[in-house]
């Protein structure tokens, strides 16, 4: 017999702090990345504002689809134990 109740799942903070550093770590690699284009070209800050803008917006999607397929999931599964629940 048990007299603890369960510790709560950490597993929304992990998803949540690999998506930041998935986030930042994208932009800093083409920021570094353009730079390092830029340096080699002499062609600053060209580079490094367009990969680093493109890696913003690139991940600004990501995050996007992301949220709407885990959305449209929980909705799914939401209504198919409304249903259940009324048969």
């Amino acid at each position: 017999m048990r007299l603890l109740p369960e510790p709560p799942s950490a597993r929304p903070h992990n998803e949540s702090i690999s998506s930041g550093a998935e986030l930042v770590g994208a932009v800093v690699v083409f920021f570094l990345f353009g730079l390092g284009l830029d340096t080699w070209l002499g062609t600053k800050p060209i580079f490094m504002i367009v990969l680093t803008v493109f890696a913003v917006i690139a991940q600004f999607v990501r995050m996007y689809v992301v949220y709407t397929a885990r959305m449209t999931s929980l909705e799914k599964k939401r209504a198919d134990s409304a249903r259940g629940a009324l048969q």
